[in-house]
């Protein structure tokens, strides 16, 4: 299990690496946050080696609860689920990603793909994938550095929501209207 944990956020940084040299110029930067990019590519390498590597002994290894097996099994396809939903998001935005909170030359508002279903999937994706890291790996590491990951995403989603509305002030303000943040139907 633990094996299929740790490939899925090797695919997940992979993708974002290769893909973050084919997206457009930038043409105004709102949050430039290069060096908390790699502060957040640290947090989950660190996820992976500390649950791959950190001794047993260790408080902050140890398991939280006596989670059984199917309920693990369960936190995997979560995280599958969640990889899927980054990818695909990533994708669909593509020229137009961007890890600064950033408009891009002639930048188009996307609303299809996943973006029908909510304003930010990359967020529910990755969101999942911690999740689903979480449910088998029920660790106090896990859970605190979920937690900032979690909290760093929300930060992100509030800039970019003020930055899309500056730009498509019609078309984002009817956007948001129609489509949840992150949860389909719920917020």
């Amino acid at each position: 299990m633990d094996t299929i944990i740790i490939l899925c956020w090797l695919i997940f940084l992979a993708y974002w690496i290769i893909t973050a040299w084919s997206t457009a110029q930038n043409k105004e930067v709102t949050v430039a946050n290069s060096k908390f990019r790699w502060v957040f590519i640290g947090i989950i390498l660190l996820i992976i080696l500390a649950n791959k590597f950190l001794g047993s002994p260790h408080f902050l290894s140890q398991s939280l609860f006596l989670t059984p097996t199917p309920i693990k099994i369960f936190g995997v396809i979560i995280l599958i689920i969640g990889l899927l939903i980054a990818l695909y998001a990533r994708a669909t935005l593509g020229k137009y990603w961007s890890s600064d909170v950033s408009l891009k030359e002639n930048h188009k508002l996307i609303t299809t793909g996943p973006y029908k279903y909510v304003r930010h999937p990359i967020y529910t994706g990755m969101a999942l994938m911690l999740i689903g890291t979480f449910i088998p790996i029920d660790t106090l590491l896990n859970l605190i550095l979920g937690l900032l990951v979690l909290a760093y995403l929300i930060y992100k989603l509030k800039k970019e929501e003020d930055l899309l509305t500056k730009q498509f002030p019609k078309e984002y303000i009817e956007y948001k209207k129609q489509t949840k943040a992150l949860i389909p139907f719920i917020w």
